[in-house]
């Protein structure tokens, strides 16, 4: 039963689909529903992106007068229909990296606030801590080997 629903829907929908893809279009989407699992929820939800599916197959097949899209924007396009095909797991990436990204954020801010304004181990003197280079050239820093650390003149600052 969920199946013939699920065919209406796509036959429904292939007329958004252009019409020199329409046959390989509709193929694809009944072996996508032969081939789903025996759930009816996610084979429902997988088959809701059919028409928005059609509608970009229209971007992505090849007209006489009009030149194809390359390059980042066909990706793009491409990982767009992948993800409409299968909303449940898009919502899921998108909760997960927003989740991650909180929690990075939220740590940064922790670990800043624990080790970014205390007192360094072994330094007396936060405020004199400078970066020493070597270089004869300006605009090139070089690191020092150690003679050079030796030789540097730590009395002038």
């Amino acid at each position: 039963m969920i199946r013939r629903v699920c065919r209406a829907i796509v036959r429904v929908s292939a007329p958004l689909a252009p019409r020199r893809v329409r046959a390989r279009w509709l193929e694809e989407w009944r072996a996508e529903i032969d081939a789903a699992p025996a759930s009816p929820l996610r084979l429902l939800s997988r088959v809701a992106g059919a028409p928005i599916d059609a509608l970009l197959a229209r971007w992505t097949t090849r007209s006489v007068d009009i030149p194809t899209r390359h390059g980042w924007s066909a990706d793009a396009r491409d990982a767009v229909r992948a993800l409409l095909k299968t909303p449940m797991q898009t919502l899921t990436m998108i909760g997960c990296l927003g989740v991650g990204a909180a929690l990075m954020v939220s740590m940064f801010a922790f670990t800043h606030a624990l080790f970014g304004t205390g007192p360094l181990p072994g330094v007396d003197d936060r405020d004199r801590i400078v970066r020493v280079r070597g270089s004869s050239t300006p605009g090139r820093t070089d690191s020092l080997n150690w003679g050079q650390f030796e030789a540097v003149d730590w009395s002038a600052s």
